[in-house]
């Protein structure tokens, strides 16, 4: 029955989608953060202004979680995309270009990923966890796997990871008490629903310090792959600027949490990946 329901919720979300006409269309592929549900609600409306400005016909696609989302691009299976920082830097940037990111000024420095605990649990700190369990929605999600589990291994807190299906899950999973921990995405979790987030306690958050090398928070990117004629790329560039210049485009990207989005470029991703892949070969 489970499958039978996620089965029909993905044919919803594509009956949903701007694809639904038949014709070809270029695929963007959104890094799954949130569950599928959430993200068509947030991102369709904004695929569909995308093509109203561009002339383009845009199809909506996702994963059930980071590894098969990352998977698939690696192997040139969306045209354009949106997708994590260490994504990006790691897996992708020898074959997409970045075209623009979403920007929010003054927030560099503001956590990106963070560890929750039960409300009523005795851990108050991230030292006092160790050797206990943690819950995370991919090993390879940045935000809310990389980054915790870089500063433990960088700090020689021992910990147990297991790795859920998704960001609720893991959440719940502490809820419920099955965990000791878990790692988040800073903005799902201020997503949360109070009945949820009043059972959860923050006790450490990914604000760049000296451990990460003065590293600033590195947003999410718009990438396309680099067999995308230019012409294509540039009407895709400037429809995702364009965003910013009417009520209805900054409405848009004010859901999905940015204040504006800005140009790109690979480079702003550099020094990432060794952070990343120590901790994925742990």
């Amino acid at each position: 029955m489970k499958k039978k329901f996620i089965a029909m919720l993905f044919s919803y979300v594509l009956l949903l989608s701007p694809s639904a006409n038949g014709a070809e269309k270029i695929t963007f592929a959104i890094s799954p953060e949130r569950n599928v549900s959430e993200l068509a609600r947030l991102w369709i409306p904004v695929l569909n202004e995308l093509e109203k400005i561009s002339g383009l016909e845009l199809k909506f696609e996702t994963a059930p979680n980071a590894e098969q989302f990352n998977q698939k691009l690696k192997k040139g299976g969306s045209t354009i995309v949106f997708v994590d920082p260490y994504a990006f830097s790691s897996l992708l940037s020898d074959h997409y270009t970045a075209l623009a990111k979403p920007q929010n000024p003054g927030e560099e420095n503001a956590p990106l990923g963070l560890v929750v605990v039960h409300k009523k649990s005795p851990y108050k700190t991230l030292d006092d966890l160790g050797g206990k369990s943690f819950s995370f929605s991919s090993a390879e999600s940045f935000s809310a796997s990389v980054l915790p589990r870089f500063h433990m291994q960088a700090t020689g807190i021992p910990y147990k990871a297991s790795f859920a299906r998704s960001s609720m899950s893991s959440v719940l999973a502490v809820s419920r008490g099955l965990q000791d921990a878990a790692g988040l995405e800073a903005s799902f979790y201020h997503s949360l629903p109070k009945s949820l987030k009043r059972n959860l306690r923050i006790v450490w958050t990914s604000t760049p310090s000296d451990l990460c090398q003065g590293m600033k928070n590195h947003p999410f990117v718009f990438a396309v792959h680099k067999t995308l004629s230019n012409e294509t790329a540039a009407k895709l560039q400037s429809a995702l600027l364009s965003l910013n210049d009417s009520l209805k485009g900054r409405n848009l990207i004010k859901q999905l949490g940015f204040n504006k989005i800005q140009l790109a470029h690979n480079q702003d991703w550099t020094g990432l990946k060794p952070i990343a892949l120590r901790v994925l070969a742990e």
